[in-house]
């Protein structure tokens, strides 16, 4: 039976860094710090010049909300549609489905030869499918119809304790 002395040496060689890792740490360090230096030394210089040799001052009307240009109008309290959103969502949704199916259909010869077809072919229909049904369920629930009005915004609950608009 071998003592536990004896891989003592070995775990404090294993704990003990050589001077060849701390060189590459070194290096990383020291080229983290050049960056840092290097970017807010300019974003230094740039304020300098803005601020104290230019005499630049912001205007309260640089402060002011900005609306492409012009003067803002009314209230940004308003009942938004949110249609723009559900169609966006949408997408997004279908088009991830589109990045996760290529991987896959290029392999699917290979699957094919290896008598795995019919598994992966109901894998992927049974993916395709339930994204196919969301789908419906969005369309059928009106989420692409854009003629649709939207209701006026709702200040009491309704008799089911919600608000409806």
């Amino acid at each position: 039976m071998i003592p536990a002395r004896a891989f003592v040496p070995i775990v404090e060689a294993m704990l003990q860094p050589s001077s060849d890792e701390r060189s590459q740490w070194l290096s990383i360090v020291v080229a983290g710090a050049l960056a840092f230096f290097l970017v807010g030394g300019a974003l230094l210089v740039v304020r300098i010049i803005t601020r104290v040799v230019d005499q630049i001052r912001t205007p309260a009307e640089r402060s002011s909300t900005y609306e492409c240009g012009e003067e803002p109008e009314g209230s940004a309290w308003f009942r938004f549609n949110n249609r723009f959103t559900t169609v966006a969502l949408t997408f997004l949704v279908f088009d991830v489905e589109l990045a996760l199916l290529m991987p896959i259909l290029p392999r699917f010869v290979t699957w094919l030869g290896e008598g795995r077809g019919a598994t992966v072919f109901f894998e992927i229909g049974v993916f395709v499918g339930t994204l196919v049904l969301a789908l419906a369920w969005v369309a059928r629930k009106g989420g692409f119809a854009w003629d649709r009005s939207v209701g006026p915004v709702a200040t009491e609950p309704s008799s089911r304790g919600r608000f409806d608009g």
